[in-house]
């Protein structure tokens, strides 16, 4: 087991490797126990999980896990790189304005409805980062990011660290071989890979740039011997609905009355 350090009641890791990064909201609790965070943190985060269960209900990434799974691995990688419990909370919801499903039938907008429902979970501090996260992705912002790295604030610093974890974690178990369409992430992060590990490195963690240029020449490698029977079909490239069967047998009751 690698060896973590303890800083006040967090761990970070101070070496090349990081411990296995949680996948089920189980192995995100006991991370968070063993790190020594606060009962109160724990409740935090287990109610931002939660409500990930809500909008998150039925929808799957396009190589079939739980999308839910996502937000907790993300939320385990900036834990375990000793970020402040703000940030671990913000991990598990972090693009849930972009992509959760609020049952207003809007796509990528925030509403004052939205939020009220969001800060009554997380409060407005993690809302505050959640807003502010939409403005600072890589995508949008890489390149001005590393010219103007010096006069970022440290909330900007530690959105752009959860947001390198974000794309750690696509590439971190060969998942996007089982994509039907994996192009999307691909074809970002490959050109942009040099940038990316500079960036974790001027953010205080190469370790993790070290781990990310790994995977991803783990993964081109790996989508060679994936045979293609195996990818979600449709060419499924993010998020995907699966309606349950009891929800459609309804749908079929009410359509017979």
């Amino acid at each position: 087991m690698k060896k973590l350090v303890v800083s006040g009641s967090i761990q970070h890791v101070e070496d090349n490797e990081m411990e296995p990064i949680a996948r089920t909201n189980v192995q995100l609790m006991n991370q968070l126990i063993h790190q020594g965070r606060s009962e109160t943190t724990l409740k935090r985060v287990y109610d931002a999980y939660d409500l990930t269960v809500d909008l998150y209900s039925g929808y799957f990434h396009g190589d079939g896990k739980p999308f839910v799974n996502h937000g907790i691995a993300v939320a385990s990688t900036v834990a375990y790189l000793g970020q402040p419990d703000d940030l671990v909370v913000a991990a598990v919801v972090h693009n849930i304005y972009g992509n959760g499903d609020f049952g207003d039938g809007e796509k990528n907008v925030i509403t004052p409805t939205r939020q009220a429902r969001v800060r009554a979970v997380v409060g407005r501090r993690v809302d505050d980062l959640l807003v502010r996260f939409r403005e600072v992705r890589l995508r949008r912002s890489l390149d001005r990011v590393l010219q103007g790295f010096d006069a970022l604030s440290e909330d900007d610093r530690q959105l752009l660290l959860m947001d390198l974890a974000d794309h750690y974690e696509k590439f971190l178990d060969g998942a996007l071989a089982y994509y039907g369409d994996c192009s999307w992430m691909v074809d970002f992060v490959v050109p942009n890979l040099p940038k990316m590990v500079e960036l974790a490195e001027r953010l205080g963690h190469p370790q993790l740039g070290r781990m990310f240029a790994d995977v991803v020449r783990e993964q081109l490698d790996w989508m060679e011997r994936v045979p293609d029977c195996l990818r979600t079909k449709e060419g499924q490239k993010y998020l995907v609905l699966r309606m349950p069967g009891s929800c459609e047998l309804k749908r079929h009751l009410r359509q017979r009355a």
